[in-house]
């Protein structure tokens, strides 16, 4: 027994060491994630902590599915929604646990796995057991990992974690060729396919990236012998992994293709797409890190790294592999720049691209490319240089010192005060100098040298991570706006709460299982939000993640955007919580907590009512669920719910099919004959059973390419 577990310990060490970067989540498993600035905001506590909540209240409460949520916006498709942690299935630990613990042990795994599948990959390209490790343990230490671990990013920490899973995979499938003389269930696992639709189910967003590096990797590294002919075959057998991984993902994709056709996303100017584009005076960040920097612009990957990467560029000849990763980094890393590119307005407008926003979230492409890089440039570097490329280097070394050097010395003299972010880039630019120096005289064991070299690399990028994010106790974050929380969960009847300045966050209107009208998400319906831009004054010129949009990067309540009461009340909202006094018509003052002040709609409509020859008559809704809704109401008229109109809700009016119309360009609603009637509305979306049917079609497709493949 004690030989075997010294075999495995000595075989598996790598992922003992892998988990060093990882420790300082640690601390922090039982709190949110933030950034480190005062005032902001995490979209783990804003959207990902409700999403769960409500998930897991439909699933144990009421022992169903919810393919609609009532619990912002007022309503939208939550099958269709990317963020809703309803399609990827690891993510499903979020329902299970208890939150946020759930979220960051979640993470956590995925990093960890994150970790082994870089490790692998650069196993596939040939590189020792050292240099993968040194690559894997740079990738998951990535201080832009770890700032969008502070901003809440939780689906692109999962699907980032999957990507060199992905080219692993691809590796294997196309690069390898001895797929065949596995059994029949590793050949369909070993699929990339699988991989891929995992990534979509993550973050679909994140997916398109890791779709061009995936194409991109395997058409750099495929052999052009064999002519024409095998190349156009190579292309068509990637086109149908690319398109397997879509009909596996479907249940997800069509739904949400059909939601952001009919959403704000879908009239993103080429302005909305290049928001957050990464300024040219970041690119110093690949030498200096950004402590405490907004988690978009970071750009920083240890100053270890970059020197690898750099010193290895006098190779004598460089491989297949680092001249892959090298394209790119420089590829990724410009297309981050965004709007700073004359041209980018222009690949804006180009269909799939335009539905994509925030550029810069290609420097995750740049990280892992210059973690894999300074990995293959540290092999050759341990291996042994020739005497004219240890001469080459040395100029690089001279050079890079010189002008670490001169723009610290230069920034120091301009501001009159230290700069702390260069200073800790060049001091650690002059350890590796110091470093490489040792092991080109060998003054240093090369086994020690390693080990070393590593301990200095997370050391470096442990300190700048841990700037990146800071811990907000979950008591602390689940408690903000409780009070007026508390209260309004004990008044009676169905009714939605508008805040115009956001002051019952998600995260506690989830906690008490109040419903908003106004909303943080991405995606928002086109209709709803031209409604709320009359309803709440608010202009809305541009796309925005917020409902009302924030004007000026600041709260919007104030004195020049007054709600209409009216509008507000067609939509069940009977509580209104603003920071400045309302002196509109039919706001009624209620109460103060703090800076917010807490108004009653008086023109508040009941969530259902009829409508008839101008007369409104309150129906009685007597069963309701996410995808639900039985009302019992007297005709003749229009019955009308302040519930939003989708496709895929369907009616019944004494059991027989009703046409479902839209009043006030909006509502759910039917038309009813004389007497009483029971109605029921069922969320049955066609667009879900059809992402079902491509599903069950990609996984015939895929068991049947397994039993072809030769």
């Amino acid at each position: 027994m004690g030989n075997t577990i010294r075999f495995y310990l000595q075989k598996y060490y790598w992922i003992g060491i892998l988990l060093i970067p990882l420790l300082i989540l640690l601390p922090g498993l039982t709190g949110f994630p933030y950034p480190p600035l005062p005032g902001a905001y995490s979209d783990i506590s804003i959207t990902h902590y409700p999403n769960a909540i409500f998930l897991h209240n439909s699933i144990f409460r009421e022992h169903i599915i919810p393919l609609w949520s009532p619990t912002i916006l007022s309503g939208y498709p939550f099958n269709a929604n990317p963020l809703s942690g309803l399609w990827y299935p690891p993510g499903w630990l979020a329902v299970l646990l208890p939150l946020p613990l759930a979220f960051n042990i979640s993470i956590f795994l995925h990093l960890l796995v994150a970790g082994i599948g870089m490790y692998l990959l650069l196993r596939a390209e040939n590189l020792l057991a050292f240099p993968a490790l040194f690559g894997a343990v740079v990738f998951i230490a990535l201080p832009k990992v770890f700032a969008h671990y502070g901003a809440g990013h939780v689906s692109l920490l999962y699907a980032i974690a999957w990507t060199p899973w992905l080219l692993y995979a691809s590796r294997r499938y196309y690069l390898v060729g001895q797929l065949s003389a596995y059994p029949m269930w590793r050949r369909v696992l070993d699929q990339p396919a699988l991989i891929w639709g995992l990534i979509l189910l993550a973050d679909v967003r994140w997916a398109a990236f890791a779709g061009l590096l995936w194409w991109y990797y395997l058409l750099f590294h495929s052999s052009p012998g064999g002519g024409v002919n095998q190349r156009f075959r190579f292309i068509g057998s990637l086109t149908v992994q690319t398109i397997l991984g879509v009909l596996l993902a479907a249940p997800l994709i069509i739904p949400l293709l059909e939601y952001a056709n009919l959403s704000t996303r879908a009239n993103m100017s080429a302005e909305d797409v290049s928001t957050f584009s990464l300024p040219l005076v970041k690119i110093l960040g690949l030498f200096f890190p950004d402590f405490r920097g907004f988690h978009e612009w970071v750009v920083y990957c240890g100053a270890l790294v970059i020197l690898l990467a750099i010193v290895g560029l006098v190779r004598s000849k460089q491989t297949t592999a680092t001249r892959c990763w090298l394209g790119a980094a420089l590829l990724s890393l410009f297309f981050a720049l965004g709007s700073n590119v004359p041209f980018f307005a222009s690949i804006a407008e180009l269909p799939g691209l335009n539905l994509l926003r925030v550029p810069s979230r290609m420097v995750f492409i740049t990280g892992i490319s210059l973690a894999a890089l300074a990995a293959h440039q540290l092999q050759w570097i341990i291996s042994g240089l020739k005497t004219a490329e240890i001469r080459r280097s040395r100029l690089i070394l001279a050079a890079l010192t010189a002008f670490v050097l001169i723009l610290t010395a230069g920034a120091w003299i301009i501001t009159h005060k230290p700069p702390g972010h260069l200073i800790w880039g060049s001091i650690f630019i002059l350890i590796g100098v110091v470093w490489l120096t040792l092991l080109h005289e060998k003054r240093m064991n090369t086994k020690t040298w390693q080990f070393s070299l590593l301990a200095l690399c997370l050391l470096d990028l442990c300190c700048v991570d841990l700037s990146l994010f800071t811990i907000r106790p979950a008591k602390t974050v689940l408690a903000e706006s409780e009070q007026v929380a508390n209260y309004l969960s004990q008044q009676p009847g169905d009714f939605r709460i508008y805040s115009p300045s956001y002051n019952l966050p998600q995260q506690t209107s989830a906690r008490y299982g109040l419903e908003l009208a106004s909303g943080v998400d991405p995606l928002q319906l086109q209709t709803y939000a031209n409604y709320m831009e009359i309803a709440s004054g608010v202009p809305n010129d541009s796309y925005s993640v917020v409902l009302p949009p924030m004007v000026d990067d600041s709260k919007t309540s104030d004195d020049t955007y007054t709600p209409d009461a009216k509008l507000l009340g067609l939509l069940n909202v009977g509580y209104i919580l603003t920071v400045h006094p309302l002196r509109a018509d039919g706001f009624e003052w209620l109460a103060a907590y703090d800076d917010v002040i807490l108004y009653k709609n008086r023109y508040v409509l009941p969530r259902t009512w009829v409508e008839s020859a101008g007369e409104i008559t309150p129906a009685v809704v007597t069963a309701r669920t996410p995808n639900f809704i039985r009302v019992k109401a007297s005709g003749p008229g229009l019955l009308s719910l302040a519930e939003i109109s989708y496709p895929g809700w369907k009616a019944w009016v004494d059991g027989r099919p009703a046409a479902v119309t839209d009043s006030a360009g909006l509502l759910r609603s039917v038309w009813l004959g004389s007497g009483d009637h029971e109605v029921v509305f069922r969320y049955l979306p066609n667009a879900l059973f059809y992402g079902f049917g491509l599903m069950v079609l990609g996984i015939l497709l895929t068991i049947a390419i397994a039993r072809g493949r030769r």
